[in-house]
């Protein structure tokens, strides 16, 4: 999975979490198919250009989100 080159040192706390957080499990799928589609050669470079800034936007997303759920409740208010 290409989530541990972006996000090396949280990829094995997301996929735990992912098992009980939809939003979490959504994001990751997202994510695969921006991969899928960043490298899909097929796709004119322009296009594939513009999925490898969703992919990057996810990155952050599922860095958000995984942060977010795993802080504690004081955490969380420095977060949001």
């Amino acid at each position: 999975m290409i989530l541990r080159n972006d996000l090396p040192e949280l990829t094995d706390l997301i996929l735990a979490l992912s098992l009980d957080h939809p939003s979490l499990r959504e994001a990751l799928s997202d994510y695969e198919l921006a991969c899928s589609s960043e490298n899909d050669e097929t796709l004119s470079s322009e296009l594939r250009a513009e999925w490898a800034n969703i992919r990057k936007e996810l990155v952050r997303e599922i860095e958000r989100q995984a942060r977010r759920i795993s802080a504690t409740p004081d955490q969380q208010r420095t977060i949001e």
